[in-house]
């Protein structure tokens, strides 16, 4: 353990030296505060002896010295004093030492001292380890809280905030453009190659998007193989072409293991932001033209319209999907049986097994529910 003496007499400094350096610790020994300072700056110390009476700066100003600086709380300062009075010793508590010694320092109760101040100094480093690990998961709580930790872009959560920002900046005659990016055949990709190389394909096109796009362009992973990207500052036109930059890098990217190479494919829907709906129903605007590149056969780029059937329908569909999903989840699906009955004999002779979905207190038939679950599939 290091510790800094600062003693002006130089018998009582080589004293308390020699003692402290015959049980085993590194000692740094200085006259004035001027030369404590310099030393301080150089080395870390959790132990300090300390003199009150210096030449030039005395020992309590330096002590409140210590306490000002941005780790100061982390040294056990121990002042030796002559004196026994208590409005002496409560002066050198209130400058910011943790305790004081009589001088002239006499090796028994020097031990006693130094057995305690080990036992604090430890405290004190246990302290400052579990506040930096305190102050380190705080940190990556909130990145988890704002970006996908497998690609390092930025997280769904973090689009829809960044999307009211655009909204309200293309209300003031900025407008903004909305990608929605969805990989064609990831599923394969994982299932035949495994998780690993999967996870691998999805960082690969994080870097493709980010270095597709212009510096004031923003890449978001919305959650699986789905990722989007805020064009700002951009007209519609401008917007297409860099979605034909990014569909083309994406699908020069081939991988491959000792037997299999897949092409990696994605379809991509584009949407502008002109501030005449909210982030919400953007987000849903480049979802439904990215469905319908899917349907058109992927592999593909397609501009929102408001007058297309198909994407009005998939919008139409979207929560349906989502009600689908929880039903699943919380099995919530209701199986009814309906009896086929056997006219000679009046008994059921086989039953009819139907399946229904709860829906604001009625049961939805296969036909309203099946076609979004057959495109959200």
């Amino acid at each position: 353990m290091n510790v800094l003496i600062v003693e002006d007499d130089p018998g009582t400094r080589l004293i308390l030296s020699r003692m402290l350096s015959g049980r085993g610790y590194d000692v740094v020994a200085c006259a004035t505060a001027e030369e404590a300072i310099k030393a301080y700056h150089a080395a870390y110390y959790p132990l300090l002896f300390l003199d009150l009476f210096l030449p030039g700066m005395d020992g309590f100003s330096f002590c409140r010295w210590i306490r000002s600086q941005p780790d100061g709380d982390q040294h056990l300062i121990l002042v030796g004093t002559t004196s026994d009075r208590k409005e002496d010793l409560q002066k050198i508590l209130d400058a910011g030492a943790d305790d004081y010694i009589g001088k002239p320092y006499q090796a028994d109760v020097l031990e006693v001292r130094l057995v305690i101040a080990r036992q604090r100094v430890k405290n004190i480093e246990t302290r400052t380890t579990l506040e930096a690990n305190l102050q380190q998961e705080r940190e990556r709580l909130r990145y988890l809280a704002t970006h996908d930790p497998l690609t390092k872009l930025l997280n769904r959560a973090m689009l829809m905030e960044t999307l009211q920002d655009a909204v309200r900046a293309a209300r003031e005659g900025n407008h903004s453009a909305l990608i929605y990016i969805d990989l064609d055949n990831f599923k394969l990709i994982n299932d035949s190659l495994g998780h690993i190389i999967g996870d691998k394909v999805l960082a690969e096109v994080a870097r493709v998007l980010q270095k597709s796009i212009r510096s004031q362009d923003v890449p978001f992973r919305l959650g699986g193989d789905e990722f989007a990207i805020l064009l700002r500052d951009i007209g519609l036109e401008k917007a297409k072409a860099i979605s034909d930059r990014i569909l083309s890098r994406i699908q020069d990217f081939a991988f491959s293991d000792s037997t299999k190479t897949f092409i990696v494919r994605a379809s991509i829907g584009i949407t502008s932001i002109d501030g005449t709906v909210a982030g919400e129903e953007v987000m849903a605007f480049a979802d439904s033209a990215c469905y319908s590149a899917k349907a058109h056969g992927r592999g593909r780029v397609e501009v929102y319209d408001i007058d297309d059937e198909s994407m009005a329908e998939f919008r139409s569909q979207a929560p349906r999907a989502a009600e689908i999903k929880e039903a699943i989840a919380a099995q919530r699906f209701e199986i009814l049986f309906q009896p086929i009955v056997d006219l000679h004999t009046l008994t059921p002779a086989f039953y009819e097994v139907l399946v229904r979905l709860p829906s604001d207190g009625k049961l939805l038939l296969p036909g309203t529910f099946l076609p979004a679950a057959e495109r959200f599939n």
